[in-house]
């Protein structure tokens, strides 16, 4: 007769993958459902380049390679003048060469099944960054949490589109996870997986690791030490020119931002859509950018700094230093948003949550009716969500929204009426 203890002791892991697996399955169908237009054909989102790196890989050549991406993306269902925008043949592919690596194997898979597949591990990343980001407040329900994450319009909107950021989130709730129980080692090798989208980590990493040296961390330097090499090391291995190729990417196939700046929402686009170039251009952004590197920097290196403190801050500085970011991009600054709500008083947490959750969906709908509003239907609006965070951060930093706790705030007593010394009558 088996023991129950070990048979329960395999037994639920079994139940758990099975289940798992029936749960994923599942998703994928119903994902395919939703991804057939009015003609029965499948939308075309963003796992498309990831579908033609992971194809090119497969087959021994380089995911940057353009008549390969193009001919791809072409038996895939792309169209030049539709999806297109009458500019391009492709979706071109500018992500380092490991992240092409890992769709490789989803590439066995038709088109219709890979893009449903990568759809669902975009939503499932941010389930994960909601679990896990909701151990992140101390004074704030978990519920709460998950439900500013996954109802937050910018995450949902980018898990559909098939983009990363939503993974990107998972790895920054990962790596604090990491750090708060001690896992030196594996936070380092998730903080050099963030280097996946560099433009984004650009300050985070640098800064992590500044953090680390003066906390006695050391861990996490050799974890991220070994993590960059051993991508750099199989990447190189499987393909030796890619490095080359990665960086040529963008001036290969030119981003269709380079000459529309208000696609952007950086710091950078907004002095280019006021019509800065050449030196002003420089001038308007060291302005700003230098004084937000040395924050970072200066946070990073002060020991009674927290870790989700210094990872916030990068996080922030990052769209005031970088020339590039998109709107669905800002699903990272969900991880500062969470730390700062944390920090205030009541009221001015309540204010926050509903600014972030309710303030994107009223906008989205004014996007929506660009012929209405053609002005503000532009994308560089949206760099209203950095600005606002960043100028409540320091506003938490002064302590103005910890000075509306409700033991803090001026009270208004009444005195008792004495009683009277003469007798009543």
């Amino acid at each position: 007769m088996v023991d129950s203890p070990d048979c329960a002791s395999w037994l639920r892991p079994l139940v758990t993958a099975v289940a798992a697996a029936l749960v994923l399955v599942g998703a994928v169908s119903l994902q395919k459902q939703r991804q057939l237009n009015a003609d029965g054909v499948v939308t075309m989102n963003d796992a498309v380049q990831f579908w033609c790196a992971g194809t090119l890989i497969r087959q021994g050549r380089s995911p940057y390679e353009i008549e390969g991406q193009a001919t791809i993306s072409s038996a895939a269902g792309w169209d030049r003048e539709t999806t297109g925008i009458g500019r391009y043949d492709f979706m071109p592919y500018y992500y380092p060469y490991w992240l092409g690596l890992a769709a490789a194997p989803l590439t066995v898979l038709n088109f219709e099944t890979f893009v449903a597949t990568w759809t669902v591990l975009q939503y499932f990343c941010l389930l994960m960054a909601a679990v896990l980001l909701s151990q992140l407040p101390d004074k704030y329900p978990r519920l709460l949490t998950s439900v500013l994450i996954i109802f937050f319009p910018l995450a949902t909107q980018v898990a559909d589109m098939g983009q990363v950021a939503c993974g990107l989130l998972m790895l920054l709730a990962l790596l604090w996870w990491s750090v708060e129980r001690r896992r030196d080692l594996m936070a380092g090798l998730v903080l050099a997986v963030l280097c996946s989208k560099p433009q984004l980590t650009v300050l985070v990493v640098p800064c992590v690791l500044v953090w680390a040296w003066p906390q006695d961390r050391k861990r996490i330097i050799l974890g991220f030490a070994g993590g960059v090499a051993a991508l750099l090391g199989v990447c190189t291995l499987l393909h030796p020119t890619w490095i080359i190729e990665f960086l040529r990417a963008p001036s290969a196939t030119p981003m269709l931002t380079g000459s529309d700046p208000w696609k952007l929402t950086t710091w950078n686009a907004v002095c280019r859509s006021l019509g800065a170039d050449g030196f002003w251009l420089m001038a308007m952004t060291a302005i700003v950018a230098i004084p937000a590197a040395l924050w970072t920097l200066s946070t990073a290196w002060r020991r009674e700094s927290s870790f989700a403190d210094v990872v916030s801050v990068g996080l922030l500085a990052v769209w005031f230093v970088s020339p590039y970011g998109r709107s669905y991009d800002m699903v990272v600054l969900l991880f500062p948003l969470v730390v700062l709500i944390g920090k205030c008083a009541m009221l001015p947490r309540v204010l926050i949550t509903g600014l972030f959750l309710l303030g994107p969906h009223a906008y989205q709908r004014i996007r929506w009716q660009r012929e209405i509003y053609p002005f503000w239907g532009l994308e560089i609006w949206w760099s209203w969500v950095p600005v606002g965070l960043l100028l409540l951060w320091i506003a938490q930093e002064r302590g103005w929204l910890e000075a509306w706790d409700d033991d803090r705030l001026p009270r208004t007593t009444f005195a008792s009426p004495k009683a009277s010394a003469v007798p009543p009558g």
